[in-house]
């Protein structure tokens, strides 16, 4: 996702099609799908990390019943 949006970045500097009042469109989608990607890759081992936390905490809270956290 990251490379697609570097990609469009750089492609839309040359091309003046999609260009409105001198504004790169293109260049300005491919940086949004670059920040994205960015995003996605810092925050999706974070989540699953957590998720798999979770599920250890209620499996030792099922085996320990009786003691308080």
């Amino acid at each position: 996702m990251c490379v697609v949006g570097v990609m469009a970045l750089i492609a839309g500097l040359p091309l003046k099609a999609r260009m409105i009042g001198g504004f790169p469109i293109l260049s300005v989608v491919g940086y949004l799908v670059m920040w994205g990607g960015a995003v996605e890759v810092v925050t999706v081992p974070v989540l699953r990390r957590a998720v798999r936390m979770a599920a250890h905490a209620a499996r030792w809270a099922r085996q320990e019943p009786g003691r308080n956290v």
